[in-house]
């Protein structure tokens, strides 16, 4: 699609699962046994209707004798459980956890098993497999009664290919503590992940996985050591940035309550994460002068902090 090239992906931050529901006495192994039958596919523009219709086709099924109705979420759900419906698609933002309950107690309807799953995230790379364990919706009535696949995107944070790199990590730790808590679908501590579908994931997001936090106030100690640091006796900002690496951490919310000479003095001489770019009279053809050190994050355009979800 035009215009891609200029978004990366930071990473994933919860699951979407795709929540087919049924009415038959004897389970559906395959969603060609749908054909025939009153689907709702969501309503028209949203991300169910896409997903069902693209799922449905692969299947052989694209119309006729299968009806599709593309309605919302209440009315399929009302439209299921009156018996006017054969089968629903639902999408887990559009499914609150009651009617999730309210479908999975009743005796005439189950809930789709994606036996074929792996296959079906082979062929559709936005998706990915996940489990809805056993009695995870009604642990007393242990609903569902044993595990079930599904399949379904993820939610991304999708930003322009200039965000500020400092900015980055300071985004995908915000996403941990938003995300990172257990779910219906997920564990402890599984978001934000670089999982990679349709965006790539930028170069700063795959450090800040690898290096975590301790990277973020390191590298943010670095910066402010570096911009305001004065030098020490001798000419040595080391010596200077013993305070800035103060600020640095309340940058990220460290609490000071230890003086700043307390805190490690961080070495300016190599910071990791440094690019060496030529000034900008070198640039323009003013002479071979020596190149200046330049730190990640630093000397980016405050416009490009665009992140979107």
């Amino acid at each position: 699609m035009p215009g891609w090239r200029a978004f990366v992906s930071l990473g994933s931050v919860a699951y979407q699962p795709l929540l087919i529901f049924y009415r038959s006495p004897a389970p559906i192994n395959r969603l060609a046994e749908l054909a025939g039958k009153r689907v709702a596919v969501g309503a028209p523009g949203s991300g169910t209707h896409a997903l069902a219709l693209a799922l449905l086709a692969a299947n052989g099924i694209t119309g006729e004798p299968t009806i599709f109705v593309e309605t919302d979420a209440g009315a399929a759900t009302s439209g299921l459980l009156e018996g006017k419906l054969d089968a629903v698609f639902l999408m887990g933002d559009s499914a609150p956890i009651q009617t999730l309950r309210t479908l999975v107690r009743s005796s005439d309807v189950q809930l789709y098993n994606f036996s074929q799953a792996d296959a079906y995230v082979r062929r559709f790379s936005y998706l990915t497999r996940m489990e809805l364990p056993a009695g995870s919706i009604d642990l007393g009535k242990n609903l569902p009664a044993q595990d079930v696949v599904l399949v379904g995107p993820t939610v991304e944070l999708v930003a322009r290919d200039d965000l500020n790199p400092a900015l980055s990590d300071i985004v995908l730790e915000v996403a941990k503590e938003v995300h990172g808590k257990a779910g219906l679908l997920q564990k402890r501590g599984e978001f934000p992940a670089p999982l990679e579908h349709d965006f790539k994931i930028s170069d700063d997001a795959r450090v800040y996985y690898k290096s975590g936090m301790g990277f973020l106030l390191s590298h943010l100690s670095l910066v402010l050591a570096g911009e305001h640091a004065q030098p020490g006796p001798g000419g040595d900002r080391a010596a200077g940035a013993r305070v800035d690496s103060g600020l640095a951490a309340a940058a990220v919310g460290v609490p000071l309550e230890h003086p700043a000479q307390d805190l490690p003095v961080l070495p300016a001489a190599a910071p990791p994460r440094t690019r060496f770019v030529r000034p900008a009279d070198a640039r323009a053809g003013g002479g071979a002068a020596s190149p200046a050190r330049r730190t990640r994050g630093v000397g980016r355009p405050a416009e490009s902090a665009g992140v979107i979800c």
